[in-house]
């Protein structure tokens, strides 16, 4: 007998496809804690349309059998506790976690040869503020959102959709609770058509902005200053919009889920906050690794509204692909993360992939360049995310002196915007997102965020109706002007 036949082994039971992967989640949500959903950027009806799709695999998944949060440095275990010892630095206490993940020996063979990219393991987040543990944040916008700095969530199963193959599976880790593993093809099983419960009648205040007009341009004009002096070469800047309602997170993914396909959505619950969830439709990669050891990252930046008109729209695509600006805002991050990889990545390893790459989404058109390296030996996956945190792309360069900049002239901190979204397989792959696009319900409150890169040739009107573009979508979504 060879040695990875005496490994326990993962279990795959085959599942009905279905081309809409909320049918499988409500009914997750309605009987175990803690449902989560991962969606790349399929719809039921992209799932039988000819379109390439910018992704490939839905995650879903429930009742972790732990989860670690980290709070202002502090440590939290709910749940069975796994044997690592916790300091007070979330990333040392995160990387402790994986170590023990890798090396736990299991056959993941039944889950591989199907090209599955989760085997079991850690989902949860990074919230920007996660990066006030190492860096001197001192001049501090305020902190108005209390919710975990880190969470991640230990999984031992998973309802996997294959929309290339489509093809279905229940995954099963020898860790996973023996009796929710009994029960879980039953209630898979038991699917029901998905409705969409949004009502019109669902806010009970307007999306405000924490920032006038012409305080943004005072902001602005202070950044330009920093820039003058040589202080930075661009800095990103953002606007939080918020308001208050009475839907609940759940009613509000599907409904944005169907508006803004994207290929990294994500429902994140937040562990002991009642109805608190991230409801993201990012379409930004952050770091990913694969179980070679090569790390991508995949940078947006430059950004031009799409157009009804198909000829206009072209002629937007190819103004953005020809602006200086632009060009000079992407590669400045690129290099910034160049260097970020070299940190981790063996010596001549970190090269770029792709420059410029035009992706088109519903609302604008991005511009995106991909960076990879080979993960030294030494590091996994959470030192990979350590040195990349909080992404180039939406800090700024020199990264910390920008994240000054930032702290100094956003009113509030930005909690999970800008932060990421992360998967962590069991088999050692990772991928993750920039929480970009992205919601925070919070206490009945409904948090969302959109910004841009400021250099020296921007101008204040342009950078703030960029702002708006980013987020318009969805506001107008949320706000029952969207009509499909």
């Amino acid at each position: 007998m060879n040695s990875t036949q005496q490994h326990p082994a993962l279990v795959l039971h085959p599942l009905p496809y279905l081309a809409d992967s909320l049918q499988y989640f409500h009914t997750i949500a309605a009987q175990l804690p803690m449902p989560l959903i991962l969606q790349s950027d399929i719809t039921p009806q992209r799932a039988t349309s000819t379109t390439e799709p910018r992704g490939r695999f839905d995650i879903i998944t429930a009742a972790p059998e732990f989860t670690l949060q980290t709070h202002g440095g502090g440590i939290q275990w709910i749940g069975t506790k796994p044997t690592v010892d916790s300091s007070t630095d979330s990333f040392s206490t995160l990387h402790a976690v994986v170590i023990e993940m890798l090396t736990t020996n299991v056959d993941f063979s039944a889950a591989t040869q199907h090209e599955l990219p989760f085997c079991g393991g850690l989902i949860g987040y990074c919230s920007y503020d996660l990066a006030r543990e190492y860096a001197p944040l001192t001049t501090g916008a305020k902190q108005d959102i209390d919710i975990p700095d880190m969470q991640f969530s230990f999984y031992g199963w998973a309802c996997i959709q294959d929309h290339k193959k489509q093809q279905s599976w229940l995954l099963i880790h020898p860790q996973c609770n023996k009796e929710i593993a009994q029960t879980l093809p039953t209630i898979l099983l038991s699917h029901t058509s998905s409705t969409n419960n949004y009502l019109e009648q669902r806010f009970s205040s307007e999306f405000v902005s924490n920032m006038a007009k012409s305080e943004y341009t005072e902001k602005f004009s202070t950044i330009q200053e920093y820039i003058c002096a040589g202080d930075c070469y661009q800095i990103n800047f953002a606007q939080r919009f918020s308001c208050r309602t009475t839907q609940t997170p759940l009613e509000l993914y599907q409904h944005l889920r169907e508006v803004m396909p994207s290929p990294f959505c994500a429902f994140i619950p937040i562990y002991g906050r009642e109805d608190n969830a991230i409801l993201s439709f990012s379409p930004e990669r952050f770091v990913q690794l694969d179980t070679n050891g090569v790390a991508t990252s995949q940078p947006i930046k430059g950004t031009i509204s799409r157009q009804a008109d198909t000829q206009q729209d072209q002629q937007a695509a190819l103004t953005l692909q020809k602006d200086p600006k632009n060009l000079a805002e992407n590669l400045m991050i690129v290099d910034l993360l160049r260097n970020d990889f070299g940190k981790v990545c063996e010596i001549g390893s970190v090269n770029v992939k792709k420059l410029f790459e035009l992706q088109s989404f519903s609302n604008v058109h991005h511009l995106v360049s991909t960076i990879e390296g080979k993960l030294n030996t030494e590091y996994n996956g959470a030192d990979l995310l350590q040195a990349c945190f909080p992404g180039g792309s939406i800090t700024g360069a020199p990264k910390l002196r920008a994240m000054q900049i930032i702290d100094e002239v956003e009113p509030h901190r930005r909690s999970i915007y800008c932060g990421s979204i992360v998967l962590y397989s069991a088999h050692g792959a990772m991928d993750s997102n920039i929480m970009i696009r992205t919601l925070l319900f919070n206490e009945g409150n409904l948090f969302c965020w959109g910004g841009g890169g400021i250099v020296a040739d921007s101008e204040s009107d342009n950078e703030y109706q960029e702002s708006l573009t980013k987020v318009q979508t969805l506001l107008n979504a949320l706000q029952g002007n969207h009509r499909q």
